[in-house]
């Protein structure tokens, strides 16, 4: 098969209707940007595929492909007439020409695809041909009911330079089921003979657990104003651990599927396994209800913690801070009765949202309220969080839409809007 494609493309760009009061050299300026995206580019794409083992039913996807993609010309801009800043665009001529510059793609493969075991089992070696870069690189992938395994690496060849061997990469995949699936990306560098990373994923239902080592220096808290201070001691170790929880639900239909509702809650507790003060605990909820042809109601809100490691007794001993119960944390920032202690726990609301949408005969009544706390400096140079907050009203008549009234109240300023 062969496929053979010419392609020509040509870009124009203008600048007009400046102001007069702009600079002479800026107005130069964009028009010199107009001038380079203006361009005409003629490319050839080739590629011939061959299928030697059609004839045999197990290798029959098995294929020898030829890819060959080149810039045959190109129209660019070069310069201005007699180099005057307010001259004539000249452009130049560039035509095809042995070099990667006009080489983008030179390679050949062959595909050796066998159907084994209810699946298929592919090797894959492909080199890349001159004037681009060398190379040769190789993909093997085996699958054995619910185990799935890729292996790749390659050897390259940069200008003037020896060979250099690409990292080796394995990748596994078990899933028996669609509730539980165990991932593993193990990276090994050849050149330096060790493991660079591994990156292990397991998921059972709605938990998701991942645990990601490098080979790294370690890192050692020496108090304020440094923070952490990197070690030379270079090693294969854990770097960073991640729970998360994806759970969402949905009530059943009610009162003749007239009633529904439905809660999502996103959490994920990213622990940074070096500089514990790193890591963040986020909490996100909405939930959303709909009584049909009367109301729709929604409310969301993302909330973050910037401190976990203080619930852990080893960590917070080993930075010298007193211990926290995360229970107790949790409750205090839902305490509405005790400001202090909303104040002091270290869940702290980031955004908050509310929606209600009322359906009336003839007219659609929209309240939207939005609020996140933002960092201000008082007058006194004292840095502080301040809630901002916005509040939206919308009427709006069903048969013309165009016909809407809004009511906006922002940072205690009220704005009527048509």
């Amino acid at each position: 098969v062969l496929e053979n494609s010419l392609i020509l493309r040509q870009r124009y760009r203008s600048v007009y209707n400046l102001n007069e009061n702009l600079p002479a050299t800026t107005q130069q300026g964009l028009e010199d940007q107009a001038f380079r995206f203006t361009g005409i580019t003629g490319e050839h794409q080739a590629r011939l595929s061959t299928f030697p083992l059609q004839d045999f039913e197990i290798f029959g996807q098995s294929s020898l492909v030829y890819r060959f993609d080149t810039l045959l010309y190109r129209r660019v801009f070069d310069s201005r007439s007699n180099d005057e800043p307010d001259g004539t665009p000249v452009y130049r001529d560039e035509y095809f020409d042995w070099d990667p510059d006009y080489v983008s793609n030179h390679d050949a493969t062959a595909n050796l695809r066998a159907q084994l075991w209810r699946a298929t089992q592919s090797l894959s070696l492909t080199a890349t041909l001159p004037p681009v870069e060398q190379e040769f690189s190789g993909r093997a992938e085996a699958n054995t009911g619910p185990l799935r395994t890729i292996v790749s690496t390659g050897v390259r060849r940069p200008e003037d330079e020896d060979w250099i061997w690409n990292p080796l990469v394995l990748d596994q995949r078990y899933q028996p089921n669609p509730n539980l699936t165990l991932a593993e990306r193990l990276v090994y560098e050849i050149e330096e003979e060790e493991i660079t990373s591994s990156v292990t994923n397991l998921r059972l239902w709605f938990l998701t657990l991942g645990l990601t080592a490098r080979t790294t220096n370690s890192f050692r808290f020496v108090g304020a104003p440094n923070g952490w201070e990197e070690r030379d001691d270079r090693d294969f170790r854990p770097t960073n651990a991640k729970v998360s929880v994806e759970y969402d639900t949905e009530t059943p239909p009610l009162w003749k599927n007239r009633i529904g509702s439905s809660a999502v809650i996103r959490s994920t507790l990213d622990m940074d396994l070096l500089r514990y003060t790193e890591s963040v605990f986020d909490i996100r909820f909405e939930y959303l209800a709909r009584v049909y042809r009367f109301m729709d109601l929604r409310f969301a809100s993302v909330t973050r913690n910037d401190q976990p490691y203080r619930y852990i007794p080893q960590l917070s001993d080993e930075l010298g801070l007193a211990r926290r119960n995360i229970v107790q944390d949790l409750l205090d920032s839902f305490n509405f009765f005790d400001t202090r202690a909303r104040e002091t726990s270290f869940f702290n609301v980031q955004q908050l949202e509310i929606g209600v949408v009322h359906y009336l005969d003839d007219w659609t009544l929209s309240i939207d309220y939005s609020g996140r706390p933002e960092l201000e400096t008082t007058p006194g140079g004292i840095q502080q969080f301040k809630w901002s907050s916005r509040l939206e009203l919308a009427l709006v008549w069903r048969p013309i839409p165009e016909l809407q009234r809004e009511i906006l109240f922002e940072d205690g300023e009220l704005v009527f809007e048509e």
